[in-house]
């Protein structure tokens, strides 16, 4: 029996919007998006011109905070629905007491999260006509550095994360698509639009394989951080290859991008953030959830493979392997169920055998390895939040951190690295 074909894998973040967008200071906009939202309500109340409660005016946003919330907590879509109506209902009949206040807080909530995001955009704008040093992304240079990587490489598999698309508009992602497309023959990723209650930004992963690809899915997690859920759909997708000339030979994969959970508020506004018994808990909770959608999607298989598929699970976690206890914590928990239900554990590189980090990483002198994304402070953090997870041993010495350094001296002072992510790689 011949041996089987070796497949290397490239897992990273690629931290890139769609022209318009920022990912530099998307918090800080957001806050500010939020509080002119605000103020309509509040000029409404104090000028006495308040809409009637049951208008259509206050019904919409009251129900789609109500909504969107509860499918954040993790509610069915059909649980959430009725209990919104039902509310909405109760104040129509009985617009008295408690039932009163607790539908104008539903307005009021309802009106900052549908208008968090136009506002924003407008500001955004307004920054990049006033101040465009703080809003430039260099997406179109960064990404021609990563192809470039990808070129003088030699991947078969390449999982990407956070190609994040504003409002459907995806040609940056179709002309990377279609640049890599003579090495990386097949492709395949999730919706550029965004997934209700979702209104803004698609999940952004995108897969590159120079195998077929049988099928693939799409999907959101089950839950969703309460600060973003209006903007972005956080999920991954799952995706089953068949080698071109052995079809008996299979790759099941998963690849994902969970939140940053509170961590990225206090990155970016400088505040210190209450913690459970582990980091990021909603981050694990979605890494699980994933997991469980893997398992699922391994059992589809048709049974005609000639051995066992190499499964794989990637991506950006947003949980650090050189963290403290409570990053050790989430990860030992996510990596018990992943033996558990998958056979599956960390394949490499490990950090006991000298691999650096993915994110905050620096120089040779100590001083930070990229800037322009990376928030102030998170420079020099050295985290590694980027792992690929499989049911099977990688061939020694070939895992690796991979660094895709912008090495040109003429525009390394716009954009040091093709992302703030370094990826990780690994041959199996």
């Amino acid at each position: 029996m011949s041996a089987a074909p070796s497949l290397r894998v490239l897992s990273v973040n690629l931290c890139a919007i769609s022209p318009g967008g920022n990912l530099r200071c998307p918090v800080a906009l957001g806050i500010a998006g939020a509080l002119l939202a605000l103020l309509l309500p509040a000029i409404a109340a104090l000028t006495h011109t308040l809409p009637s409660g049951c208008s259509v005016y206050c019904t919409v946003p009251a129900t789609y905070g109500m909504y969107g919330v509860m499918k954040a907590k993790g509610v069915e879509p059909i649980i959430s629905g009725m209990v919104a109506a039902l509310l909405a209902a109760a104040c129509w009949s009985y617009p008295v007491g408690p039932v009163t206040w607790v539908w104008w807080s539903c307005i009021v909530f309802g009106f900052v999260v549908l208008l968090e995001t136009p506002f924003a955009q407008i500001l955004n704008y307004i920054l990049i006509l006033v101040r465009p040093d703080l809003t430039g992304n260099f997406v179109g240079a960064r990404l021609e550095l990563f192809l470039e990587h990808l070129f003088a490489s030699e991947y078969d598999l390449v999982c990407i994360q956070e190609l994040t698309v504003s409002w459907g508009q995806d040609a940056y992602v179709r002309r990377l698509v279609k640049a890599a497309a003579a090495k990386f023959p097949y492709s395949c990723g999730t919706t550029p639009w965004p997934v209700f209650p979702a209104l803004m930004c698609g999940t952004g992963i995108v897969v590159l394989s120079k195998w077929p690809i049988e099928s693939f899915q799409p999907f959101g997690f089950q839950r969703q951080a309460i600060f973003e859920f209006n903007v972005i759909a956080r999920g991954g997708l799952l995706a089953r290859l068949r080698h071109p000339s052995d079809p008996g030979v299979t790759v099941e994969l998963c690849t994902v991008h969970t939140t940053s959970g509170l961590e990225v508020l206090a990155s970016e506004v400088s505040v210190k953030q209450k913690t459970s018994c582990f980091a990021n808990p909603l981050g694990l909770e979605q890494l699980l959830d994933a997991l469980e959608r893997f398992e699922g999607f391994t059992r589809q298989s048709k049974g005609n493979d000639c051995q066992t598929p190499l499964r794989v699970f990637c991506g950006d976690f947003n949980l650090d392997a050189l963290g403290g206890r409570m990053h050790e914590a989430a990860l030992s928990c996510f990596g018990n169920r992943a033996r558990e239900r998958l056979n599956i554990q960390d394949a490499g590189p490990y950090s006991k055998d000298g691999a650096g980090p993915t994110f905050g990483c620096i120089e040779a002198d100590g001083s930070p390895s990229e800037w322009l994304m990376t928030k102030k402070n998170d420079l020099g953090c050295q985290k590694r939040l980027d792992f690929i997870y499989a049911n099977r041993e990688g061939i020694p010495g070939t895992a690796s951190v991979v660094t895709m350094r912008n090495n040109d001296p003429s525009s390394r002072h716009l954009f040091q690295e093709a992302s703030d992510h370094r990826g990780v790689a690994i041959t199996f």
